[in-house]
């Protein structure tokens, strides 16, 4: 098995997803070891000290988030008063947001922007430990994309049209599918960025 805490992945031998919590409750021992030793990265797996946000403004939202910090579907136009550390992951996705201005600086899981009318990612955080999506949204350029992606880096079913601006490291894939790319778009992200693993462009 291999387990990431911070990024929630929690896999088999054969690269699929087990469910930790049942895992777990048949290995104590392990339980066990995991409290003693990553108790505060525990309670973040299993969403406690979470916020799940409700309004269609982030005014008055806290400065630190210890867990997850959600804000999808609230029809937000601006990320202004967005919690500025979350120590889990940060989920915008599925709102009116054209600009990331605004977001947390730093963000310890996964970050979530997809399904918005971002036209640019000016904002993000320079670096994310998780995945990061922007999947679904209208963007042209991947100028402010993060410089280092520790999960995933999706920016898929956007208006790409060069891959100028990309991470300079993926320790995932990186999903550029569905955009205006040609192979020439690709050879320049194999010679300028480190990506670990498969990309998907076609």
């Amino acid at each position: 098995y291999q387990l990431h805490l911070r990024s929630k992945q929690f896999m088999d031998k054969f690269d699929n997803e087990v469910n930790l919590k049942t895992f777990l409750n048949k290995n104590e021992d392990i339980k066990d070891w995991l409290l003693n030793n990553y108790n505060k990265e525990y309670g973040k797996y299993f969403n406690e000290n979470s916020i799940t946000w409700g309004k269609n403004t982030l005014i008055d939202s806290p400065k630190i988030v210890e867990g997850d910090f959600d804000c999808s579907y609230n029809q937000l136009t601006s990320l202004e008063g967005a919690p500025e550390k979350v120590e889990g992951d940060f989920n915008c996705s599925n709102n009116q947001l054209t600009s990331l201005d605004g977001a947390p600086k730093i963000v310890e899981g996964n970050f979530y922007c997809n399904n918005n009318k971002l036209i640019s990612l000016e904002g993000a955080p320079e670096k994310i430990e998780g995945d990061f999506n922007c999947s679904d949204n209208q963007l042209t350029s991947l100028e402010g994309a993060p410089k280092k992606v520790e999960g995933n880096f999706n920016c898929s079913s956007n208006q790409l049209t060069s891959l100028e601006g990309a991470p300079e490291k993926v320790e995932g894939y990186f999903d550029c599918s569905d955009n205006q790319l040609t192979e020439k778009d690709i050879e320049w992200l194999k010679q300028n960025c480190k990506i670990k693993g498969i990309i998907i462009w076609e």
